[in-house]
């Protein structure tokens, strides 16, 4: 079952998410939630174009034009949901507590998983600066209409949060006192809303085109996950282990 946030909780998330969370963090996952629904809808709806790479109408430089303006507007939502988050009280008011939306790159390639390089990812929040541990949430963010003609890329950003939220990741030897994220999320932005046809706008999105690579994530990794959608009105969110087991 999904779920749906109740802004008058803005510190509280209003059903017991993740098992085991830490108060500090399900407070932060709540800030983040909230800084999500202050985005309004101009940050998600105006691209005018948008070419499915499988049409026997598409074009390179079409769907090269398309790609463009979803990474554009994937970027500006970006942009405004850092200013959003670190807007919020947890964030503003507490000494410490630092949102990244551009890792620095020294602080990633010191870190392997299975002996490979890890992925950059779109946004983290942890505490203090140029440290690996006090690590608390990992975020990735794509459009709909871009996993689903690449569903590829979905896989791959899921992968990445369940690397960093992963104890068995570890750093360089140069590298101390490493510790994984304690929390992943992913969220997809979708533009339309259609009352008219649910299936538009529900967790089916991502579960549809989950690989089974990552259906067979292991339990302790797909509680730590948590995939999200958000229509510039609406968020709707649930753990990966639980839309798993629900497929």
């Amino acid at each position: 079952m999904a779920f749906d946030l109740d802004m008058e909780k803005s510190y509280k998330i209003n059903v017991p998410l993740v098992e085991g969370l830490d108060e500090t963090s399900e407070k932060l996952l709540s800030s983040l939630f909230v800084a999500i629904k202050n985005i309004g809808t101009d940050y998600i709806r105006y691209v005018h174009h948008n070419e499915n790479p499988k049409s026997k109408s598409a074009t390179k430089a079409s769907i090269e034009r398309s790609n463009d303006e979803i990474s554009h507007v994937e970027r500006v939502f970006a942009y405004e949901l850092y200013r959003q988050w670190c807007d919020q009280n947890i964030i503003r008011n507490t000494p410490g507590f630092i949102i990244n939306a551009e890792i620095p790159k020294q602080l990633i390639d010191n870190l392997y998983h299975d002996g490979e390089r890890l992925y950059y990812p779109d946004m983290v929040l942890h505490f203090g600066q140029n440290t690996y541990n006090s690590n608390y949430i990992i975020c990735e963010i794509k459009r709909k209409e871009y996993v689903e003609s690449y569903p590829e890329k979905l896989n791959e950003d899921i992968k990445k949060l369940c690397i960093y939220v992963d104890e068995n990741t570890k750093p360089k030897a140069d590298v101390q006192d490493w510790e994984p994220y304690k929390l992943g999320v992913f969220l997809m932005t979708v533009k339309e809303i259609n009352e008219q046809k649910e299936e538009k706008y529900s967790l089916e999105l991502i579960t549809k085109l989950l690989n089974q690579d990552i259906l067979s994530t292991k339990e302790t990794l797909s509680k730590k996950i948590i995939c999200a959608i958000y229509n510039g009105n609406d968020l709707r969110y649930d753990t990966l282990f639980n839309m798993i087991n629900e497929r």
